[in-house]
């Protein structure tokens, strides 16, 4: 089984920023990976700003070559390798939070336990950022987070949940499209508010067809909308 290529830094500004300039200038084998203890300008999507205490998340990203019908598949691929890692750790629910975080729901609060940013990137690669809460007791309280330790146990180390994660990351890079897709699909939260028009509805996804169109029945109705132009209107009370 493939392994990544690892560097380890105690601190940096971002390994997604630090990964992209590398690649610009060298020609980096598929699978290498930064990670570090503490990011000091960590961003998630749309450039939102990930917050991190020294050395209390894993936060990493990894270079791919990936083939052209796997490209849209590899936020879902890393949601389902994290969600390996993660499960065995925790005592409450867990589900994929479209289109690229994982939140669990416990008894004491609900909150976000990971992000996964996928930045495309020249000649075709793709650098895959993750960044997973594991240390933390407390968070801003302006922050819907939560840590594997508030939500159940965390690891001895972070190497031990990123060894996990590269296992399965790789196998599920080898998977079938179909397969990714309708696993992905099982761990969704299953309601998910997305726009219509001008009306938001509370939809849940019945499938993510291999033509890369979602299925959802909100309403009694059923819709079906190409996955890449899904509108999704979370906030921090649509949970």
């Amino acid at each position: 089984m493939k392994k990544f290529h690892r560097h380890f830094y105690t601190e940096l500004p971002s390994t997604q920023s630090f990964l992209k300039e590398w690649v610009a200038f060298s020609a980096l084998p598929e699978g290498t990976l930064i990670w570090t203890l503490y990011q000091t300008a960590g961003y998630g999507r749309a450039g939102n700003p990930w917050y991190a205490t020294p050395g209390e998340s894993l936060t990493l990203s990894f270079l791919l070559h990936p083939p052209t019908e796997k490209v849209p598949l590899l936020t879902a691929i890393s949601a389902l390798a994290l969600y390996e890692a993660v499960s065995p750790h925790l005592h409450a629910p867990l589900y994929f939070k479209w289109p690229n975080d994982l939140w669990v729901f416990s008894s004491n609060h609900s909150g976000k336990l990971a992000g996964i940013l996928a930045e495309a990137i020249h000649n075709g690669c793709v650098i895959i950022g993750i960044g997973l809460n594991v240390y933390q007791r407390y968070f801003p309280p302006e922050l819907s987070a939560i840590s594997l330790r508030q939500a159940g146990y965390s690891p001895l180390t972070l190497e031990e949940i990123l060894d996990q994660f590269e296992q399965a990351f790789w196998r599920w890079y080898a998977t079938h499209p179909s397969k990714i897709r309708a696993d992905f699909v099982k761990h969704l939260y299953p309601e998910i508010p997305f726009r219509f028009g001008d009306k938001i509805l509370r939809a849940q996804v019945e499938a993510w067809d291999d033509e890369g169109y979602l299925h959802l029945r909100a309403e009694s109705q059923l819709w079906k909308i190409p996955a890449s132009q899904a509108q999704v209107v979370w906030n921090l009370h649509s949970l």
